[in-house]
């Protein structure tokens, strides 16, 4: 009889440390799939200059920015972001401003004066070759409805990533002759740019 209770609690204290056994290791897997995940959440990198595009269309013309030539600014005084971007020929550049940005958020902007903040776009013409003024903007021609659309504002890494969409008729900028107006379209404008902390 006390060989066969000396079996029974062999066994029962063999089944024991295994049943304890097993538990340690699903709690090591789980603590593993956990620390998995702060490492894949972790390596969150910083949007690269390929995730940035600026695209529209003037006059009908298809117009696309270089993704290493969107540069964005953005001015803690006047709480303006810039997004200034520029083509592969470097020549015809837009500069899209959102102020005060802190108050952005997701939905429909109207050109405003860019003296008091506001939001609008501008069209930079850097050809100095044709020797003719051709800078244009949105801000200075009356309220241009629904001009910026800001459809995502996302927090990423070290940042913030910005999406949305621009059209707007434009005059020449009116540091200029108004006889020289020959105005432009802008359509089908769309953006993703990233921000970076401020």
């Amino acid at each position: 009889m006390k060989k066969n209770s000396f079996f029974l609690l062999i066994i029962i204290s063999f089944l024991l440390a295994c049943n304890g056994n097993s538990t340690t290791k699903e709690e090591v897997k789980n603590a593993n799939t956990k620390e998995q995940a702060k490492e894949e959440t972790s390596k969150e990198v910083t949007p690269s200059a390929t995730t940035q595009y600026v695209t529209a269309k003037i006059n009908g013309a298809n117009w696309k920015s270089v993704p290493e030539e969107i540069l964005t600014s953005y001015d803690t005084y006047g709480d303006k972001l810039q997004i200034f971007t520029k083509d592969e020929k470097g020549k015809m550049n837009f500069l899209l401003t959102l102020a005060p940005f802190t108050k952005t958020q997701i939905g429909s902007y109207n050109s405003v004066k860019e003296g008091a903040g506001g939001y609008g776009i501008s069209l930079l013409d850097e050809d100095k070759a044709d020797n003719v003024e051709n800078d244009y903007d949105n801000f200075h021609q009356g309220i241009i409805a629904n001009c910026l659309i800001i459809k995502s504002i996302t927090e990423v890494k070290d940042g913030k990533m910005v999406q949305g969409t621009f059209a707007s008729p434009m005059n020449i900028s009116n540091n200029y002759e108004a006889s020289k107006d020959k105005g432009v379209t802008v359509s089908e404008g769309k953006f993703a740019v990233f921000v970076k902390k401020y």
